[in-house]
């Protein structure tokens, strides 16, 4: 479990956990809830699973595939 405050994501190329303060930057953040097909605790371990990976593709593997991935597996 992470928290409250902490997100997984694709940045700088690589995933990492970060504060979601220093992700907002001092800007609104917007949670979209969308369809998932695993827990929350199932997409927090596939997120972890991916842990230093630095395969960052603008195309076809970045944060909205990472993302999706966690949640869905596609």
């Amino acid at each position: 479990h992470l928290g409250d405050v902490c997100v997984i994501l694709f940045d700088d190329g690589r995933i990492m956990v970060v504060d979601i303060a220093d992700c907002a930057d001092n800007r609104l953040i917007y949670i979209k809830n969308s369809v998932k097909t695993y827990s929350d605790a199932r997409i927090v371990q596939r997120a972890k699973s991916r842990f230093g990976e630095s395969n960052y593709h603008l195309l076809f593997n970045n944060c909205e595939h990472f993302a999706e991935w966690c949640r869905n597996g596609d």
